[in-house]
């Protein structure tokens, strides 16, 4: 059984709003974020409090942004959300790395039930983030959480999978349709769980290298992998013939068909440059 929301919770388009209402699936998100007292959650956008309710009750210290400036007096009014912490403020003013810092945490978890228009934000900013990150619980388009969960040799491996995949596993939680949400969208939905390995796959010292590096390659990623680090790189065929002999990786593929250890190897033999994408 779903639920409408009330007369007086309105989803704007422009916000890409698409409040979840189903109970049922709302019980297994929670069960995924495993909300325990002295947790520190931050929700992306409270919408309803379809989330935000359970989250409260369980304890747990839950931070809230939201920048719907209506939403916000009718989360403060309700008596169930006594405890939540609202930031009427955007992700990109609040990264958990900030939280962190200002809550005094050394982990966080992060929770959303996400707009089209903010889900590359948002999972960028758990990748930056890393660190201070326990878990992340996403409710993405489906599309974007399957390219999320793509591995090389796919047409949509990019960016997000190579940069996510080096710091978290990936698992699928559950799918919903558009029925689960009001309104109900156009498309179908994925929610996705993102732990930090034990180990990135990617060194410390190495990771602004590498993030460069998979920034520029996918700017043109139908292109052979050398003639993109001959342009970005500015390198000369001598040296590109060395790294031919010395890397074993064969320049004329494509950059989809990388793994994340072939590009470490890459960015670690390329010379050092200024990430500007």
């Amino acid at each position: 059984m779903t639920e409408e929301p009330s007369n007086r919770l309105r989803p704007k388009k422009a916000l890409g709003q698409n409040f979840l209402r189903d109970p049922n699936l709302i019980r297994k998100i929670i069960a995924a974020v495993e909300p325990e007292p002295g947790d520190l959650i931050v929700e992306y956008g409270c919408g309803t409090g379809a989330l935000t309710r359970p989250l409260v009750a369980s304890g747990a210290r839950v931070i809230g942004l939201e920048v719907d400036r209506d939403l916000i007096p009718l989360l403060r009014e309700d008596p169930t959300l006594a405890g939540l912490e609202l930031i009427p403020e955007g992700l990109e003013f609040w990264p958990p790395k900030r939280i962190a810092e200002q809550y005094g945490v050394d982990r966080l978890k992060l929770v959303g039930n996400l707009p089209y228009q903010l889900s590359s934000e948002a999972l960028f900013a758990a990748v930056a983030g890393v660190t201070c990150v326990e878990r992340v619980i996403f409710m993405l388009q489906r599309e974007v959480a399957e390219r999320v969960q793509t591995g090389p040799g796919s047409r949509r491996y990019g960016i997000l999978p190579a940069l996510i995949q080096a710091h978290f596993t990936v698992k699928r939680v559950l799918d919903a349709g558009p029925k689960a949400f009001y309104p109900a969208p156009d498309v179908k939905s994925r929610v996705l769980c993102l732990t930090p390995l034990a180990e990135p796959r990617v060194d410390p010292e190495m990771w602004d290298r590498y993030n460069t590096l998979v920034r520029l390659l996918f700017r043109e990623r139908r292109k052979q992998i050398r003639s993109l680090i001959r342009k970005f790189y500015f390198l000369d065929d001598s040296y590109l013939l060395k790294l031919d002999e010395d890397l074993d990786i064969d320049l004329s593929r494509r950059p989809e068909t990388l793994s994340i250890e072939e590009m470490t190897r890459l960015a670690r033999a390329l010379p050092e440059r200024q990430q500007d994408v």
